[in-house]
């Protein structure tokens, strides 16, 4: 028996197209790309299942926990939860969400700005230590006389 398709945060069934295949899948002939632990994996769609690294693997969930060697979803983890033809737009919403070149470096200056103050109070902290335990050295020196 095969398992109904469930969409990424929702109870509820995904309807398989007309030739039964799960409407988030890319066509036949697609490759899913991934980022995984320093690893830039790449998934071959097929008509009947996914090749990875020479091997056929029918789930695209089972090839998901060969990789991460852990049980989970594989269209959660190779990030396929859109469905039909709002899937580009779950694309988009989701690169929206990422810090583009000019949002990255306002966040760069942000921290350098910061290591900056910091650095600046550091260096007063230590000249005023400095000049405590010189004063201190100077009390110690005249209460030995």
């Amino acid at each position: 028996m095969a398992a109904t398709p469930v969409s990424q945060g929702t109870d509820a069934p995904v309807a398989p197209t007309s030739g039964g295949r799960d409407p988030r899948l890319p066509p036949v002939g697609s490759t899913i790309s991934r980022r995984y632990k320093d690893r830039d994996l790449q998934v071959t769609v097929v008509e009947s299942g996914f090749l990875y690294e020479g091997q056929h693997y029918k789930s695209l969930s089972k090839l998901a926990g060969i990789i991460s060697g852990q049980v989970c979803n594989g269209f959660a983890f190779f990030r396929l939860t859109g469905t039909g033809a709002d899937a580009p737009k779950a694309a988009q919403a989701r690169q929206a969400t990422k810090p583009t070149g000019d949002k990255l470096a306002d966040k760069i200056t942000k921290i350098d700005a910061l290591i900056l103050k910091l650095r600046a109070a550091l260096d007063e902290g230590t000249a005023a230590l400095a000049e405590a335990e010189a004063k201190r050295a100077e009390m110690v020196g005249t209460a030995e006389n």
